[in-house]
């Protein structure tokens, strides 16, 4: 008795199915790869992967995807960053790795050095800015004080704004509106004048209504008129 084997119809319907499923699994392959993050933790160009330090990075697409606005945003978003608000945020207090500074006089110099386009940041009270057309965040834990100097005993956080592109025109503008009459306009544009000559400007409006509203006699906006009382 003659028994049909069903294996070579098997594999003839198994190889064009297979043929089309290669390219989907390159695609899906090249898709997972990790986009590389050029950082200047070491005052050079380099991968983050050949950084030999302990760094956390973020893009200027990670900054806008995750709505980072201030410097206290991005503590919430990296280890061992710690940035406690005090006097009405007015005066932040940056500890890197448990290393920063318990008293918050604006005239003293942090334990963590601050940096905005490799300008240090020599008082508590100028680490109120926001956010705004941000290239790079660099966070440097443990001491950095070959490279950056003194008080830079716990780590540095470095922040590179975006520079003149170049190769074309081109810009953003977003605007927001939210409760208590909040208010927010930002963008920025990039003009090329030349193969060696651009500018880009950037700006941005703020603003929102305070929590409460003061009904004293003698009030004129927001505020009391010099002299009234409650």
């Amino acid at each position: 008795m003659h028994k049909k084997n069903p294996w070579p119809s098997t594999m003839a319907l198994a190889a064009p199915l297979l043929a089309a499923l290669l390219p989907a699994a390159a695609a899906a392959q090249e898709s997972r790869q990790i986009e590389e993050i050029v950082v200047t933790a070491q005052k050079r160009a380099q991968s983050f992967g050949d950084v030999g330090i302990a760094v956390s990075a973020f893009t200027g697409d990670d900054v806008r995807d995750l709505g980072l606005e201030q410097m206290k945003d991005v503590a919430a978003q990296t280890p061992n960053l710690k940035i406690n608000d005090t006097l009405a945020n007015s005066i932040p207090n940056v500890s890197i790795r448990g290393v920063g500074l318990n008293d918050y006089a604006a005239n003293n110099n942090p334990a963590a050095g601050i940096y905005v386009d490799e300008v240090y940041l020599v008082s508590p009270a100028m680490l109120t800015f926001q956010l705004l057309d941000i290239e790079r965040i660099e966070v440097l834990k443990g001491p950095q004080g070959t490279l950056f100097g003194r008080n830079a005993t716990g780590g540095v956080v470095n922040m590179i704004t975006r520079m003149p592109d170049f190769e074309s025109v081109n810009g953003y503008v977003d605007a927001e509106y939210g409760d208590y009459e909040h208010q927010r306009l930002k963008g920025a544009l990039n003009v090329p004048l030349g193969d060696a000559f651009a500018i880009r400007a950037a700006g941005m409006y703020l603003k929102r209504d305070g929590y409460i509203e003061n009904t004293a006699a003698g009030q004129v906006g927001d505020c009391l008129v010099p002299g009234s009382t409650i």
